[in-house]
């Protein structure tokens, strides 16, 4: 099978089963990617060893491992889809990975979301102001339509078609219904616009290593710092795996760590 034609499929089946546009469009740009890359044309062709040393080429071309991750993810996903389909392949998901490296997470305060609004024009502040108050990702902040709220209540498909609730304030929710009140998304702006925006406000207010996904940061270690259950939070993230939720612990351990250091009285 062709795999042009095999990721016609695909796009077909996913967006039936609710994945998101995003999710989609990077499965096909990577998968075609790698097609072209290691002239493999057909789902025959396409096997672990192929996958592993095209990932090893963009590596040494000096591509982050965490894009390099990100590209294992997307043939990952393929796989799933053709299991799901009873489609033969020659890969091995479990063989198919590489470590990432990420930047050190950024994560702000409360006061320093509400400097960063100052820098941003009305609408890019009630973005802002509802990542930060849902823990939504950018991609699920833009595609946000009014059929999608209940009240403060938001039904949100997330990563690989999950669906999950979050909420945003009461005052959000009014101001979202007031800024559009019909079927099509509440802000006109696809992801490099909404991204831009957000990081201009960042850089404008002095908090040049921040970037939107440190809003998600935020909403994460606000809620464990007032004494929200990793359980909890790790459903309003939409983390399959509480080890994911996890990773926010050791920064709430640091706030402990410095009050102790500050407010014992020493003897």
């Amino acid at each position: 099978m062709r795999i042009s034609s095999l990721l016609s499929a695909y796009q077909q089946e996913r967006h039936s089963s609710g994945y998101s546009d995003e999710t989609i469009e990077r499965v096909v740009l990577n998968i075609t990617m790698y097609s072209r890359d290691m002239h493999v044309g057909s789902i025959e062709r396409m096997t672990t060893e192929s996958v592993l040393t095209w990932g090893g080429k963009k590596l040494n071309a000096g591509k982050k491992s965490s894009t390099v991750y990100a590209y294992y993810n997307s043939v990952k996903s393929l796989i799933k889809y053709l299991d799901e389909q009873g489609i033969k392949h020659e890969m091995d998901k479990d063989r198919i990975k590489c470590k990432p490296v990420y930047e050190r997470m950024v994560c702000l305060r409360p006061n320093d979301v509400r400097r960063i609004i100052k820098h941003a024009d009305y609408e890019t502040g009630l973005l802002i102001r509802m990542m930060y108050s849902s823990g939504m990702r950018i991609s699920e902040a833009i595609r946000l339509t009014p059929q999608m709220i209940d009240g403060d209540e938001v039904y949100m498909r997330g990563k690989g078609g999950k669906v999950r609730t979050v909420f945003v304030t009461a005052s959000i929710a009014n101001e979202l219904q007031i800024l559009k009140n019909g079927e099509e998304p509440f802000f006109c702006l696809n992801r490099s616009d909404a991204y831009y925006r957000i990081k201009k406000a960042m850089v404008d207010a002095g908090y040049p290593n921040a970037y939107p996904h440190s809003l998600r940061h935020t909403f994460t270690t606000t809620m464990l710092r007032q004494g929200a259950t990793l359980s909890h939070v790790q459903r309003l993230l939409g983390h399959s795996q509480i080890s994911t939720t996890q990773r926010y612990e050791h920064l709430v351990t640091d706030d402990i760590h410095k009050a102790h250091a500050k407010y014992l009285v020493k003897i």
